[in-house]
């Protein structure tokens, strides 16, 4: 019973914790796939920028189109970093959303604390167009 408890107590605390990290934030349209089944936000008010990177959270929309571990993603959202100079894009932590559940799942990248685990920005990608919107927005004073 105790135990029961402790487990519900716990996962009200992530659910919460998760909720409120995600959705408190100034979420910005940045693009969307040419089917619009897939949509990608970036939370303005999170970017920042240390040792040359620009830091940000970042909110993919997928209406059921994707899936991990046999169900399908509604949302998934996390830390990431771009390197404006070298065109690289790194996932820190992801967190996903099934489709018509309240479930979410967060992970660690590995290897994510590592600029090295960064990856080269295809042409014409959704990665692109989040490099271009971070690297090029400043926030107002």
């Amino acid at each position: 019973m105790v135990k029961k408890l402790y487990i519900t107590i716990v996962s009200l605390f992530i659910f919460s914790f998760i909720s409120s990290s995600v959705w408190a934030q100034n979420w910005i349209f940045v693009t969307s796939t040419g089917n619009g089944k897939y949509g990608s936000y970036v939370d303005i008010d999170s970017i920042s920028v240390r040792d040359g990177l620009k830091y940000f959270d970042l909110y993919h929309h997928f209406k059921g189109d994707k899936s991990f571990k046999d169900a399908p993603i509604e949302r998934l959202y996390g830390n990431s970093y771009v390197n404006c100079h070298a065109k690289t894009i790194g996932y820190i932590e992801v967190g996903y959303e099934w489709v018509g559940s309240m479930k979410k799942d967060k992970v660690n990248v590995p290897g994510s604390s590592k600029v090295a685990s960064s990856m080269p920005v295809r042409p014409r990608s959704v990665d692109e167009a989040i490099l271009e919107f971070v690297c090029s927005y400043t926030k107002e004073e």
